[in-house]
Parts: structure tokens; C-alpha cells; sequence
């Protein structure tokens, strides 16, 4: 049976790695280092982890469309969600056992979303507490421990701690 496992997982690891098909694992967004906002930032940070093209920021396009658009080189930044001025973020496909383009940036957004991530749970926990929203329809109210991470990013660029360029991915088409 050992014998016989060894060669089913010698099987099992040529499929994996099998460069066709290629299969698609999700969708990342990458940043252009234009623009990149806190906002953007935390989406960077998550990874491959939009199950769809559309969940993952473009406007009605397909997986299917959105796969051949990119593999004909198309710009997609036409079909981006944008959330704020100068937005220049992109959304890439994401294959199993293959890296991926802006994987590093991605990693290096994750490493400043978790340093925000700590230092809001040290404001939550300080003897102070939450911060309160001073206006708005949550006026009165505590920040969730992400609204604080959110602002410890925004604090984090508007100092020059972070800057948007380190977590470019992509070059900007601007």
C-alpha cells in the first residue's frame, strides 16, 4: 500500500503542477503606487482573495472576459470601481502553483495592515478606549477595530511612514 500511496501522490503532484491547465485561485488587486490610499492599501493586503473580477473591483465584466482581456494585454483600468480621485489600482488573475504580479507588494501591504492592525487594538485596549466618531450617522459611536486599523494607515501615509510607491505592483499607466 505504501508502494501504491507513493505513486498516487507522484500522480496527485505532476496534476498540481501541470502548467495546463492553469487553475485560477482568485483575484488580487495591485497597486500602480500613483495613488494608493489606506483604502486601497487594505484591498492590496488581502490578496488573491475576490472570487470573481467583478468582487475583486471591475465594473460587468466576467471572469471569462475579464481572463482573456488580460492575456491580450488590454488595459482594464476603464472598468475599475474607482473610489476616490487619481484611483489607478488593478485587479490580476491569480493561477494555483503560479506567482503572481504584485505578490511581493501585496506581502509587503499585509506585513503595514497588520502593523495598523496592532496599533488600533493598542488604542482600543489603552485606558482611554475606542476611539468615538466625532460626526456622521455614527456620530457618538466606538470605531470597530478595522476603522481604527483604517486610520492607522491613513495616519501612517499623511506622516510618511508608508509610502504609496512601496506597495506598487503594477506600473502606473499615467
Amino acid at each position: 500500500r505504501e508502494v501504491e500511496n507513493a505513486g498516487r501522490q507522484q500522480v496527485i503532484h505532476a496534476v498540481e503542477n501541470d502548467p495546463e491547465p492553469q487553475i485560477l485561485r482568485g483575484w488580487a488587486r495591485v497597486a500602480t503606487g500613483a495613488e494608493t490610499c489606506a483604502w486601497c492599501l487594505m484591498l492590496v493586503s488581502r490578496g488573491p482573495a475576490y472570487f470573481s473580477a467583478e468582487s475583486a473591483g471591475l465594473k460587468n465584466v466576467s471572469d471569462e472576459a475579464a481572463l482573456s482581456m488580460v492575456a491580450a494585454g488590454t488595459d482594464l483600468s476603464g472598468a475599475m470601481e474607482e473610489w476616490h480621485d487619481n484611483f489607478a489600482c488593478k485587479v490580476v488573475p491569480v493561477f494555483k502553483n503560479v506567482l503572481w504580479t504584485g505578490q511581493a507588494a501585496a506581502d509587503r501591504a499585509l506585513e503595514a495592515w497588520n502593523d495598523a492592525v496592532r496599533e488600533a487594538t493598542a488604542i482600543q485596549e489603552s485606558d482611554a478606549g475606542p476611539t468615538i466618531h466625532p460626526s456622521g450617522r455614527n456620530k457618538g459611536a466606538p470605531m470597530t477595530l478595522n476603522q481604527e486599523a483604517q486610520n492607522a494607515l491613513r495616519r501612517q501615509l499623511a506622516r510618511g511612514d508608508l509610502s504609496a510607491t512601496q506597495f506598487a505592483g503594477l506600473k502606473s499607466a499615467a
